[in-house]
């Protein structure tokens, strides 16, 4: 399931401050608001996840910030957010009957947006549910956030390599994360390789570096693409990704997509 938040500025007549890199404190923000609501399911959202052979999938996402035109300005490291209103989309893989339990604990939280240099306060005013596409097994989505994958180190590289969507193997590791993310969903009917997928890039993908955890001494920096595609794949397969999220770490603010019309 699908909502979209109403983010209003707690001071309305100062300029608000965030940091570029705002997707480590939203992705806090869902971990903090569950967690006050139902521990439980906290845990198994932030610990443990869903498990599908050595890896673990949060089996959600969330799109960038936006807002009506001109709503943000750039100084520096910073965003300046010009509007009273802003909006966040979140998508959630979880059964219909929670619908209420998630927007009766994110109604009325404030969202504090922050890092060493500048915070800012925002309170939620509205969380709409939004309705689901109607899926097919060939569809052509564009990006919300930004996608990542990469291909893991080896005897040739110390370190992971981050794909774009041009290189000859992208449509190879997306298909392997889609697997995982459907098979950890569903352990009891998992899916094998033997399908048809083909992965098809619309249009110039654009790179959009981010910093996970920036200024911590466990930050990284990660290397994804936006851009718009077509996937042809299982029903299934493509519902899961619509929802979990497309590519590693969807949890980060990852992968969010939405149906080109």
């Amino acid at each position: 399931m699908r909502f979209r938040i109403t983010l209003q500025k707690k001071e309305i007549e100062r300029i608000a401050m965030i940091p570029l890199n705002y997707q480590y404190p939203i992705s806090s923000w869902i971990y903090h608001v569950i967690q006050t609501s139902d521990s439980d399911f906290s845990h198994w959202l932030h610990s443990e996840g869903k498990r599908y052979e050595t890896r673990v999938f949060k089996h959600f996402t969330f799109s960038q910030l936006s807002g009506a035109k001109g709503w943000y300005t750039i100084a520096d490291d910073r965003m300046l957010v010009n509007h009273r209103q802003i909006y966040l989309t979140v998508s959630f893989n979880l059964p219909e009957i929670v619908e209420h339990f998630i927007k009766g604990i994110f109604m009325d939280t404030e969202c504090r947006l922050f890092d060493k240099k500048s915070e800012a306060s925002f309170q939620v005013r509205n969380i709409e549910r939004l309705p689901d596409p109607e899926f097919s097994s060939n569809m052509a989505f564009k990006t919300l956030s930004q996608i990542l994958l990469s291909k893991p180190a080896d005897e040739t590289r110390e370190h992971e390599l981050y794909l774009s969507p041009v290189d000859k193997d992208y449509e190879f590791y997306l298909k392997q994360n889609l697997i995982g993310k459907y098979n950890s969903l569903f352990p009891e009917s998992p899916i094998n390789e033997d399908f048809d997928f083909k992965f098809t890039l619309l249009n110039k993908a654009r790179k959009k570096g981010i910093k996970i955890k920036d200024g911590r001494k466990d930050g990284t920096q990660v290397i994804p693409y936006f851009f718009q595609f077509r996937i042809e794949a299982p029903i299934e397969l493509i519902k899961t990704a619509y929802f979990s999220g497309f590519g590693k770490i969807s949890s980060q603010g990852l992968g969010c997509v939405e149906v080109m019309r």
